[in-house]
C-alpha cells in the first residue's frame, strides 16, 4: 500500500513538472541582452552577430525535452546547440545536425528578474554567453560567471503587442466617457447657479438635479467642492492610467516580446550588408559582413543547386569578383547561366580574396573576403648621398674678374732660376712652353727636382 502511495506521488510529481514546464512555439530569435549579437548557424558555421537582417539562419525552434530542459535546433540548418563536458569557452561548442538528442544537447532555460534567460547546458553546466563583438574570444560556454549570459527570446511569428494596444484604447475610450460627463454635470451645476442668481424663493427647498447621484445628499453650500473633488479624481484616475499603460509597454520591450523589424537590426557603427534579391530561389546571393576570430571577413552566399565544381568560374577584380555559374541540365532541372559581377566601394577598405575558404556544398556557393581597412601615410626615400650634392656651394664659384695670384717659383731649368706665374708666362728670364708645363704638371716638377738631385 505504501509503495503504491509512493509511486502515485512520484507520478504526480512527474506530471506537475511536466505540466509546469513553459511551452515555446513557434521561431525564435535568440539575442544578447547586452550587446544585441544573435545566435545564428549557416553553412559557415555557428556564430552570433549584431549584423545583417534576420533570415532563417538566426532563428531557433525550442523543444521541450523533459526534466524541464529543451533542444534548441536551427530553423534554416536543422543544427542542434551542445556544449561538452570538461572544455571551456568556444572549445566543444558547436552545433550537430544528426544523431539522437544526447544529454549535452538539452539546456535550462532560467529566467531572470528582467524578461531575459540564462541559458545553461544541462549535463555540462556551461552556460552560453557573447562579449562584443570584434573581440578575439568573444563568443562561447563557460561553467563560470561571465558577463553576456543573458538572452532575450523573441517570438517571429506574432506580435503580442496588439493586446496592448486593444487595452489601451478601451481605457482611453473608457476615459473620454468620463470626461464627458464630468463636463455634463459642470454646465449643469452652472446654469442652477444661473438661476439662483435670477432669484429663488428663500423659504423654498433647494433645487437638486435629478441625476447628480450622490450629489444629491450634500447642501448645495459645498456643491463647488464636491464637483471640484469629482473632476480632480477623474484627472488623476486619467494619468495614472497613462503611467499605468506606458509602463506596461516598456516592460513588453523590455521582455523582448515585440516583433523584430530588419532595421531594430542595424549597428550603430556602419557595416556593409547587401540581402541582394535574398536567398530561396536559383541564383539568389546574400552579402554579410562578420567577426571570424577576431578577423573582419566579408560573406557572399550564393544559392546554385545543381552546379558543379566544374561548372564554376570565378575571376578576381580590385575589391570584389566576377562569377559565372553555369548548370546542366538533369532530371527535373533545366539548364541556366548566370553572371554577377561583385565589386565593394574603396571607401570600405581593401577586400582580399580567400581562396582557401571558397567552397560549394549542400547548393551554396560561398566567397569569403579579408577586410583589410586601408591606413593613409606619407612615403619619402631616406637620405641618398650623391657627388654632386656640393657643386653648387661657393667653393666652385669666382667673380667675372679674378685678382691674378702672385707667381709661384717654377722649376729650374738648365740652372736658370725663375718665376712662372698662372697666366703661363716666364718671369725674368724663363718664358718658353716647355717651363710652363712642367710648372703645371705635378709629375714634370718631380722630374725637375729629380733632375736638380743629379746634378747636385
Amino acid at each position: 500500500m505504501a509503495r503504491g502511495a509512493a509511486g502515485m506521488f512520484g507520478a504526480l510529481v512527474v506530471l506537475t513538472m511536466a505540466a509546469a514546464a513553459p511551452d515555446y512555439p513557434g521561431k525564435y530569435v535568440i539575442k544578447n541582452a547586452a550587446n544585441g549579437r544573435r545566435l545564428g548557424n549557416s553553412g559557415l558555421g555557428f556564430f552570433a552577430t549584431a549584423y545583417g537582417p534576420i533570415t532563417e539562419e538566426h532563428m531557433w525552434r525550442i523543444h521541450a525535452e523533459g526534466n524541464n530542459s529543451f533542444s534548441l535546433s536551427n530553423v534554416a540548418s536543422g543544427s542542434r546547440i551542445l556544449a561538452q563536458t570538461g572544455f571551456d569557452g568556444a572549445q566543444g561548442f558547436f552545433t550537430v545536425a544528426d544523431g539522437p538528442v544526447y544529454q549535452d544537447q538539452k539546456w535550462h532555460l532560467m529566467m531572470q528578474s528582467d524578461g531575459a534567460f540564462v541559458i545553461a547546458n544541462a549535463k555540462s553546466g556551461r552556460k552560453i554567453w557573447a562579449a562584443d563583438e570584434g573581440r578575439s574570444g568573444s563568443f562561447g560556454a563557460s561553467a563560470l560567471a561571465s558577463e553576456g549570459q543573458s538572452w532575450w527570446l523573441i517570438r517571429q511569428d506574432i506580435d503580442e503587442s496588439r493586446w496592448l494596444r486593444a487595452e489601451l484604447a478601451a481605457e482611453r475610450q473608457s476615459t473620454a466617457m468620463l470626461v464627458a460627463k464630468v463636463e455634463e454635470r459642470d454646465a449643469k451645476l452652472e446654469n442652477f447657479q444661473q438661476r439662483t442668481e435670477a432669484g429663488c424663493p428663500l423659504g423654498a427647498a433647494p433645487w437638486r438635479p435629478p441625476d447628480l447621484g450622490h450629489l444629491g445628499a450634500w447642501d448645495w453650500s459645498s456643491a463647488d467642492r464636491t464637483l471640484s473633488l469629482y473632476l480632480l479624481t477623474g484627472l488623476l484616475l486619467l494619468g495614472l492610467l497613462n503611467i499605468h499603460l506606458n509602463l506596461q509597454l516598456q516592460k513588453e520591450r523590455g521582455a523582448g516580446r515585440r516583433e523584430e523589424v530588419a532595421s531594430d537590426a542595424v549597428s550603430p557603427t556602419p557595416a556593409f550588408c547587401d540581402a541582394g534579391p535574398g536567398l530561396g530561389h536559383d541564383f539568389g546571393y546574400h552579402i554579410l559582413d562578420t567577426d571570424v576570430n577576431g578577423t573582419a571577413f566579408r560573406f557572399i552566399k550564393i544559392q546554385c543547386p545543381g552546379v558543379e565544381h566544374e561548372d564554376v568560374s570565378v575571376d578576381l577584380l580590385f575589391n570584389g569578383c566576377q562569377v559565372r555559374l553555369s548548370r546542366r541540365a538533369a532530371c527535373g532541372v533545366a539548364a541556366a547561366a548566370w553572371a554577377k559581377r561583385f565589386e565593394f566601394p574603396h571607401e570600405e577598405g581593401i577586400f582580399e580574396f580567400r581562396e582557401d575558404q571558397m567552397c560549394l556544398e549542400h547548393g551554396f556557393l560561398h566567397l569569403a573576403f579579408r577586410t583589410h581597412p586601408f591606413q593613409s601615410r606619407r612615403v619619402r626615400f631616406p637620405r641618398h648621398f650623391t657627388l654632386t650634392a656640393t657643386d653648387t656651394d661657393d667653393w666652385w664659384d669666382y667673380p667675372g674678374k679674378r685678382q691674378a695670384p702672385p707667381c709661384a717659383p717654377a722649376a729650374p731649368e738648365l740652372g736658370k732660376p725663375g718665376k712662372i706665374c698662372p697666366d703661363g708666362k716666364a718671369s725674368g728670364e724663363v718664358a718658353s712652353s716647355t717651363l710652363l708645363q712642367r710648372a703645371q704638371d705635378p709629375l714634370a716638377a718631380m722630374i725637375a727636382g729629380g733632375e736638380k738631385v743629379l746634378r747636385g
